[in-house]
């Protein structure tokens, strides 16, 4: 049974203003910006747990990278859980991103209809990579295939029938799946994994410009193998998967961290007791494994040249 999730947390209106809203202005915004970083439920919660000066370390990285960040509607629902209300820490760290600068937007999952139809011109063709995107997940969360297998139009959808012509089908998909959200099915990361891998059809953009932010090792896997899966003939394009901790040593590397004490400081923050990570490391650069460090060791291994190079 579902858990009583709201789209619409009760304080909601605390962070609206720092929000872009309706598809024609995020539209805009994606178009505009050079990386596109959606924001998963547990990355958010990770990252407003720094304090205010890497808080503002990470935002002054971002606006480097010329970033937008989208929080999709799941997203929201997860952070007000089943009791309809945002954490003030949330609220606070959004804030301050708009505040920083960086433009931060609510994003409907079913845009992604409304993004591949301006450049495809056919409800069918959409459909049918929405098709392929469901399909890839419908095994990865219970969730997203109890949604399908009730639903008769859905069922059709991921089946090898006719495509369907409907404007409405991607929408219905998305408000459905959000409607049976429950606890702990990781939707947020899954809904995020088909938003990336249908905007990765988009011809003009590059390649890694879409990129999801997760602690989520599982949800990375999934969403790493699904946008694999796309034909080389229709996309050469791959999804950006970042962890917190890669995300610290690229910001050490490009000087957003200065020594080993802050790296120390960031990652302790998240992960007090020990870190697991996906990495090559300089005894083995072929092929990542996964390693375990304390806080201290991946500090200072982050720190030395050439020996540690942190895949998620």
């Amino acid at each position: 049974m579902a858990t009583m999730y709201s789209e619409i947390p009760d304080n909601f209106d605390a962070l609206h203003p720092y929000l872009i809203t309706g598809f024609k202005n995020c539209k805009t915004a994606v178009e505009s910006a050079s990386l596109v970083i959606f924001y998963d439920t547990c990355a958010i919660q990770h990252h407003s747990m720094l304090p205010c000066q890497y808080q503002a370390k990470l935002y002054e990285y971002l606006k480097s990278k010329k970033a937008v960040v989208a929080v999709i509607k799941c997203v929201l629902m997860e952070l007000a859980g089943d009791n309809h209300h945002l954490h003030p820490a949330f609220i606070q760290y959004l804030k301050a991103m708009a505040e920083n600068g960086i433009k931060i937007i609510l994003f409907d999952e079913s845009y992604v209809f409304d993004f591949l139809a301006d450049v495809y011109q056919s409800a069918a063709t959409v459909n049918e990579k929405l098709r392929y995107a469901v399909r890839n997940f419908n095994k990865a969360t219970t969730t997203i295939k109890e949604t399908v297998d009730n639903d008769a139009e859905l069922k059709a959808l991921v089946s090898d029938g006719e495509i369907s012509t409907s404007k409405d089908l991607c929408d219905h998909f998305f408000s459905l799946t959000r409607s049976n959200k429950q606890h702990e099915d990781n939707l947020g990361e899954q809904l995020i994994g088909i938003c990336i891998y249908m905007l990765l059809h988009l011809p003009a953009e590059p390649t890694h410009k879409f990129t999801i932010f997760t602690d989520d090792k599982g949800a990375a896997r999934i969403i790493n193998i699904s946008t694999r899966s796309i034909p080389a003939d229709v996309s050469d394009k791959r999804a950006g998967i970042f962890s917190s901790a890669k995300l610290f040593q690229n910001m050490y590397d490009e000087n957003f961290l200065v020594n080993e004490g802050e790296l120390k400081e960031v990652i302790e923050k998240i992960f007090p007791l020990n870190i697991s990570v996906l990495a090559l490391m300089e005894k083995s650069d072929l092929n990542t494994a996964e390693y375990t460090f304390t806080v201290e060791e991946l500090a200072h291994l982050i720190t030395l040249k050439n020996t540690i190079r942190i895949a998620f």
